[in-house]
């Protein structure tokens, strides 16, 4: 008995001081895609990032709730976290060769521009932003360091086919 009270004292102690940060609400005008998703940190008692989720809501109603939450290993962050992945192509990946994970740091958000029709190779673009904390906070800044909170994506179509993201929009 003695040991279960322990536990349970453990597990409690460790969830008090775990906390999630919304860092990102993301939304697009695909007419293929029925989720928007929202980028959410893990964080310990010291700030420090542990994990990044990828949540997806259904399109137009978040009161339905959360529909799924995909685990990105933060831990990939300095090679390219791959957040979206897409028949085959790797949609959106975010990478930050100097980041440090109770800091933050400067971040490259690369996007399928244009895939391919056939299947193979593909043209990315790139969008810079820095991820910084902030007390007991997360903020994510745009190329001239203004905060973002919101993200819109513009689907890129050839002959009425989505082929990948023309544009993203920070607010």
């Amino acid at each position: 008995m003695k040991s279960l009270v322990l536990g349970f004292s453990l597990i409690l102690l460790l969830t008090v001081h775990a906390k999630e940060i919304t860092i990102l609400d993301v939304r697009n005008n695909s007419v293929d895609e029925k989720y928007d998703y929202k980028m959410v940190l893990d964080v310990d008692k010291n700030n420090k990032i542990t994990k990044l989720y990828v949540d997806s809501y259904l399109k137009g109603n978040h009161q339905a709730g959360l529909q799924s939450r995909d685990t990105k290993p933060i831990s990939n962050i300095k090679t390219g976290i791959v957040l979206v992945k897409r028949q085959g192509y790797n949609l959106a990946i975010l990478k930050s060769p100097n980041f440090i994970y109770d800091v933050g740091g400067e971040m490259e958000l690369f996007y399928l521009y244009r895939g391919s029709l056939s299947g193979s190779g593909g043209t990315y673009r790139k969008k810079d932003m820095s991820l910084l904390s902030h007390g007991d906070n997360w903020q994510v800044y745009d190329s001239v360091n203004n905060d973002i909170e919101k993200a819109s994506l513009v689907v890129n179509k050839l002959f009425g086919i989505e082929v990948g993201i023309k544009e993203i929009y920070f607010k």
